[in-house]
């Protein structure tokens, strides 16, 4: 099932109408910029003007425009749809819509009665006209999925739940991939009683799937064991852990309730379903909703959507249906705690007792935020994921709440090649977000702590890409 908003705005989306070859004056909001002369065209986005300088095209971003051939209301109109994953219902949809238009200072009016089960009509304007627009086939698709391209906007994350006792202290990757394929489908081979293991999922599993084949590419859904149960919604799953001990969950859920399973990533790290862990991607069944154009030509009004998506409005909308904001989550004492003794246990024998000492003092004296930069597999470069979450972290990092306070960038490498070779990488990383922050206008401080302080176990490929990172600590 899709949900699907269809949204009409004015301001861009036009034929070539016939008000044409006559005199207009664009001046830009700020009146550094006027241009006088006849349109010649108007596509929704751009101008095209004769001028006593010759043909320009200029773009109608923050232009006013007078004159007989100036666009009218019916002539600026965007038409899009906005298709969803189904984690969001209609109203969430609704909502960030209509709190965009507020914010954008136009005028949004919602349509109904719904004519289809699926689709939400609005109508945007900027003036006070009444009159709703009929839509037209050639609406542009803004395509909201998960573990998809585009522009990252809230988190979800996919958990593991169960009563069974043999599960209590968590689950490792190896006996998961083996209950997922069906290797393993009696509880008497994990010590338990003789029944067969129910794996449960909803019947909408597609992020799941995707979600486990990211974290092991061995459990794709062409290779899930063929005894799994389908259920119709995480509640009815829920409900079925809660009363018997013979079955695992496999539910969207962002925050763990009392019967959620720990991963056991090996090598003594351990990863569940924290706010924190989840920002920081460091919980692998994490995702990120994204939000992409499937069409070449988005309409500006679209596009503003992707951008309004990651402000601090929209993110408190999707907080409210039990999604995880991009950013904001700190580090806390127990979470640290942790993090160290990880770092002791897994420390390789060229990590030296005294940078565990300078780790363990620079902690003391600052605090981490969630948000987590990944490296490409050439080690140099960010991935698309990291490179998309730029904007967000910089834009929470501009805000008051950081005016007075030192920001570092803290590099980490995995354990392949030397400590002393790791760490001259971990501060190549380092200085390199740095300057993706300064390109913001945020000055940064940058440090590098090499093989410290796995995430990840750098016995696998996966372990290894998630300790190729740049964290974002705060000090006072």
């Amino acid at each position: 099932m899709k949900l699907k908003i269809v949204a009409a705005f004015t301001s861009l989306f036009t034929a070539v109408f016939p008000a044409l070859a006559q005199e207009i004056t664009l001046t830009s909001k700020t009146g550094g910029l006027t241009v006088y002369g006849e349109l010649l065209a108007f596509d929704g986005q751009t101008y095209q003007v004769e001028t006593d300088l010759g043909r320009i095209t200029i773009s109608d971003n923050d232009l006013t425009c007078q004159g007989e051939g100036c666009p009218s209301p019916e002539d600026r109109l965007d038409v899009f749809s906005v298709i969803s994953t189904d984690r969001l219902t209609r109203q969430t949809l609704a909502d960030l819509v209509l709190s965009y238009a507020q914010k954008s200072e136009k005028i949004a009016k919602q349509k109904g009665p719904f004519l289809k089960p699926n689709t939400i009509e609005l109508a945007h304007r900027t003036d006070d006209l009444e009159s709703i627009i009929s839509f037209k086939s050639d609406v542009i698709n803004l395509n909201f999925t998960a573990n998809g391209a585009g522009t990252p906007v809230i988190y979800d994350a996919v958990q593991i739940i169960s009563s069974a006792p043999e599960l209590s202290g968590g689950i490792n990757t190896e006996i998961l991939r083996k209950i997922w394929t069906g290797e393993i489908s009696n509880w008497n081979e994990l010590g338990g009683a003789d029944q067969k293991i129910r794996l449960i999922l909803p019947i909408f599993a597609d992020d799941i799937y995707n979600s486990f084949a990211a974290f092991d590419p061995e459990m794709t859904a062409e290779n899930i064991s063929p005894n799994i149960e389908f259920f119709l919604s995480p509640d009815a799953i829920k409900q079925a852990i809660t009363q018997t001990s013979d079955a695992i969950g496999l539910i969207y859920q962002s925050h763990p309730m009392d019967q959620t399973i720990a991963l056991d990533l090996g090598c003594d790290i351990t990863a569940m379903p924290s706010e924190f862990a989840i920002q920081s991607l460091e919980y692998p069944l994490a995702f990120p909703l994204t939000m992409s154009s499937n069409n070449a030509y988005a309409p500006r009004t679209a596009r503003n959507l992707q951008t309004f998506a990651q402000t601090p409005p929209a993110q408190d909308i999707f907080s409210s249906v039990g999604l995880t904001p991009l950013v904001g989550s700190k580090i806390d004492a127990l979470y640290l705690g942790k993090r160290f003794g990880d770092a002791i246990a897994a420390a390789d024998n060229d990590v030296g007792l005294t940078a565990l000492k300078d780790f363990k003092a620079f902690t003391n004296t600052a605090t981490r935020l969630a948000a987590t930069l990944y490296f490409a597999p050439n080690g140099r470069d960010l991935d698309n994921r990291s490179s998309a979450l730029m904007d967000a972290i910089s834009a929470h990092l501009a805000t008051d709440a950081y005016a007075n306070k030192t920001i570092i960038t803290v590099g980490f490498s995995d354990s392949d090649g030397g400590a002393n070779a790791n760490q001259a990488i971990s501060l190549t990383r380092a200085r390199h977000v740095q300057s993706l922050l300064s390109d913001k206008n945020i000055t940064a401080g940058a440090v590098g702590y090499g093989e410290i302080a796995p995430i990840g176990c750098n016995d696998t490929e996966y372990g290894r890409a998630k300790n190729r990172r740049v964290e974002i600590w705060i000090q006072d």
